[in-house]
């Protein structure tokens, strides 16, 4: 049943009880497993938010603890880098919280090129989805979760390989409003 703000302060300590167990396995060398949890956690914390009005930012704050739990342990266990960036990708274009928004750039240090490469092969096959919006197209369509998501994920990827060229071809998708312009001409 859907719960108000009241209690959601008991129900994110409880989870970070939990946290702290599995921060626990991670500090005995069990980073694997670790890895599985935290994702098993988050998932299970993104449904729960649909059910809670986190209003305060109780379960926000868990959210953000099992996102850096998640990024230690893949940092210690060094999982596959192309079937880590396959999972990243695939949690960041399907999530409505953005718990791994900016993945490219959170996970380089553990991607490496060989996962970056695969991170940017299934973002780019995305992104070949995204139709242009030209002046006066918008309607707020630039602004709709899954565009937004990928359109985010190439900027991240522009950004991190420090081509000028990519990032500006990335904004020219949306011209949909005059400021567009002027994003494009600051960079």
């Amino acid at each position: 049943d859907y719960e108000d703000y009241r209690p959601a302060y008991a129900y994110a300590n409880d989870i970070e009880q939990v946290i702290d167990r599995i921060q626990a396995l991670l500090d005995d060398g069990h980073a694997e497993a670790v890895v599985e949890l935290a994702e098993h956690a988050i998932e299970a914390v993104e449904q729960a938010l649909g059910w809670i009005d986190d209003s305060d930012g109780y379960l926000g704050g868990v959210l953000e603890r099992l996102g850096d739990l998640h990024h230690t342990a893949c940092a210690q266990a060094r999982p596959d880098p192309q079937e880590l960036a396959e999972r990243l990708f695939r949690r960041e274009l399907g999530s409505d919280w953005e718990t791994f928004f900016g993945a490219a750039a959170t996970y380089a240090d553990v991607l490496g090129l060989k996962g970056l490469a695969a991170y940017r092969r299934l973002a780019e096959a995305e992104w070949a989805r995204v139709a242009p919006l030209r002046p006066g197209d918008s309607g707020g369509r630039s602004y709709e979760g899954k565009r937004f998501r990928v359109t985010e994920m190439m900027r991240t990827l522009a950004a991190l390989a420090g081509d000028v060229d990519e990032l500006i071809a990335v904004m020219s998708r949306d011209l949909s409003h005059a400021y567009d312009y002027v994003r494009i001409a600051e960079v």
